[in-house]
């Protein structure tokens, strides 16, 4: 699936392949903000959580993305420890 496919599918259908095929990458906090990235083939998903008037708390979409300069705000955050072999 490309971006342009994944922009074009309704919202459910977004939050479908989501949850079926994307692989959590990480959680920032930007003030009281809190943002969600997963990777989805190619590129990658950014979540944002709002909460309603009622309280209650909602996932976006934030951003949809395959430049590396969007994955900065999360480096520092990712492990990637099991992915580097010991000689």
């Amino acid at each position: 699936m490309t971006i342009l496919e994944f922009i074009s599918l309704p919202n459910d259908q977004q939050d479908k392949n989501l949850n079926c095929y994307g692989s959590f990458i990480g959680e920032r906090r930007q003030g009281l903000d809190r943002f969600f990235l997963y990777a989805l083939g190619h590129f990658y998903v950014e979540l944002k959580l709002i909460y309603s008037e009622k309280g209650e708390s909602i996932l976006i979409l934030n951003l949809v993305f395959h430049e590396t300069k969007w994955l900065e705000p999360y480096m520092e955050k990712i492990d990637i420890s099991s992915l580097i072999a010991e000689f």
